[in-house]
């Protein structure tokens, strides 16, 4: 039963809190009172809110400011320098930062949070390090036997001018000069020479293996090619693949094809060893139909895929599993008759289809073979065994509430979370689940009426 408050008792939560309850009446935990804390903030909220722990909203967002101003005082302290502010808003409300060489400026504590800093310190770093690249690219170039001709360095892809040993003036990004792109018009000279050369090669490639190259021009090892084999066939690949070792697709095929179909003469063997004979003369493939007899002279068309999996004859299969049947319906008729009872049904399908069973006290019921084996026996005697069950938990249900000198009312037990009907020695009565007088609940009325007369009752 709940406990009932009065005024005095918020004034006493309220002291606890350092504070005052200024209302003059209580009326339950969920209607406003008008609270005032030790800082004098005067709020309105619900006795239920300030028992779980709430209490003046103004004091925790200043808490949460000040806890937030000594964060990013902290920040800036293991940076070297200071927040200059004195008061939290949120995230995006700017502070007033100072750095360790003095610079102020002001920012969002996000940014700072995040890992910004001074940017005056910042750009001077850049600077710095733009120094360095620059004649770190000057370097470059006078290896390459050339010369870097812009003198501002921005960043790596920000295009410069650059002369090549040659005389050739060109313009790139420094980050293509770094991974070893020079002058394109030394290139492209160089490059001719290398494409008369390459075509050579792959001509004389391809003689080897038979074949021809039939493109007249060649570009790179990555531009694909026109080839024939000595088969006449034509394709396109790439240089780059031709010097790996791949050929003709079609021919490998072809080839691999031959290799994978399996021998007639494997099913010869499979056929002659089940005591039977593959009567077709020829294979063509694991897709393919052939006829077969098995010893008792069946006939039958199957996948040479089907035979090498371990099937056979469907119709000595089909005989096979009457077989099985009838080896089941025996096991069957063994767990009846160890229950007492007896298998009606004379003929068995398979484990899920119904048959009709009888027990020792001669009830009749349809129901699956497989539940049978998993313990399950006549609905109508467990029915029984249910109600002598409930009587003896009756019983002790009448016992119980007998010891606490009152008595049970309902006739019927259904679980111990089912509420049922008490009567106390009083004549009070209730409903209450078993498994709670069990735990030692009893009457409600008698247990308010003894704490109302003790004198810590109130609370």
């Amino acid at each position: 039963m709940s406990v009932r408050y009065t005024i005095q008792d918020m004034k006493f939560y309220a002291q606890a809190m350092d504070g005052k309850c200024l209302s003059k009446e209580y009326i339950d935990k969920y209607s406003t009172l008008t609270w005032k804390c030790k800082r004098g903030h005067v709020f309105v909220l619900p006795f239920a809110n300030v028992y779980q722990g709430g209490w003046c909203n103004q004091c925790a967002k200043d808490e949460w400011r000040e806890e937030k101003l000594a964060l990013f005082q902290s920040i800036a302290g293991n940076k070297g320098g200071k927040c200059l502010s004195t008061h939290y808003i949120n995230s995006v409300t700017k502070l007033r930062f100072q750095c360790e060489n003095g610079h102020r400026w002001l920012a969002s504590p996000y940014n700072v949070y995040k890992g910004s800093w001074c940017r005056t310190c910042s750009y001077r770093i850049i600077a710095s390090k733009l120094k360095h690249d620059g004649s770190e690219l000057k370097k470059i170039a006078e290896r390459l036997g050339g010369k870097l001709l812009s003198e501002n360095y921005v960043n790596s892809n920000t295009k410069m001018r650059w002369q090549c040993s040659l005389g050739h003036i060109w313009e790139t990004m420094p980050i293509v000069v770094k991974k070893g792109s020079w002058c394109p018009k030394c290139r492209k000279t160089g490059g001719a020479a290398k494409r008369k050369t390459g075509i050579a090669i792959y001509r004389q490639m391809a003689e080897e293996k038979g074949g021809k190259l039939l493109s007249e021009t060649y570009i790179d090892n990555r531009t694909s090619l026109t080839w024939q084999c000595d088969q006449g066939h034509t394709w396109n690949n790439t240089p780059t693949h031709i010097k790996r070792g791949q050929w003709c697709r079609q021919c490998m095929n072809s080839q691999s094809g031959q290799k994978r179909r399996t021998p007639i003469a494997v099913f010869v063997k499979i056929a002659e060893k089940r005591g039977g004979k593959l009567l077709s003369e020829t294979y063509d493939g694991s897709h393919a139909r052939l006829t077969l007899q098995c010893k008792y002279g069946h006939t039958w068309s199957t996948t040479g895929a089907c035979i090498k999996a371990g099937h056979w004859c469907p119709e000595c299969g089909k005989l096979t599993r009457g077989d099985n049947q009838r080896h089941d319906i025996s096991i069957y008729q063994k767990i009846a008759k160890s229950l007492g009872g007896k298998l009606l049904s004379e003929v068995y399908v398979n484990a899920l289809t119904k048959l009709t069973w009888q027990c020792k006290n001669g009830h009749i019921w349809n129901t699956k073979p497989s539940l049978v084996k998993m313990g399950r026996w006549c609905p109508r005697c467990a029915i029984n065994i249910n109600t002598d069950k409930q009587r003896t938990k009756i019983n002790m249900l009448r016992k119980l509430a007998k010891s606490r000198g009152g008595k049970l009312l309902s006739d019927s037990y259904l679980n111990a979370h089912a509420p049922v009907n008490w009567e106390c020695g009083k004549g009070h009565v209730w409903s209450a689940k078993f498994v709670n007088v069990r735990h030692g609940t009893w009457c409600p009325v008698c247990s308010k009426e003894k704490r109302k007369k003790s004198p810590v009752g109130k609370r």
